[in-house]
């Protein structure tokens, strides 16, 4: 039997997605993002993935570290850069298709 946090260890961006979204519905969450709900709905499927612009938008409006949404990796909560995605993060998304997993 698994232990939760090992399930929760190979959980993608869209399950992360979803831990921000919290109990937000998906039109609103989507809306307040700037994009469709069924663009959304995909991002967390994970039948879609995200682009830098949205990410940088998700991480800055919810204080979320990029590094955490991206890979499940260190802390969720932004603790550096003011919740902004480094320059080199920016490229590599923007560069690399998904998904990105751990």
């Amino acid at each position: 039997m698994q232990r939760a946090d090992s399930i929760k260890e190979c959980a993608g961006i869209g399950e992360r997605i979803r831990e921000i979204r919290a109990n937000s519905s998906l039109p609103a969450f989507a809306e307040n993002l700037g994009v469709h709900k069924s663009t959304l709905s995909r991002y967390e499927k994970e039948e879609s993935y995200p682009d830098a612009p949205f990410i940088m938008k998700l991480c800055n409006q919810f204080d979320t570290d990029p590094n955490w949404l991206l890979t499940g990796e260190g802390p969720k909560e932004e603790t550096r850069n003011q919740g902004k995605l480094s320059p080199i993060i920016s490229v590599t998304i923007t560069l690399t298709p998904g998904p990105w997993r751990r």
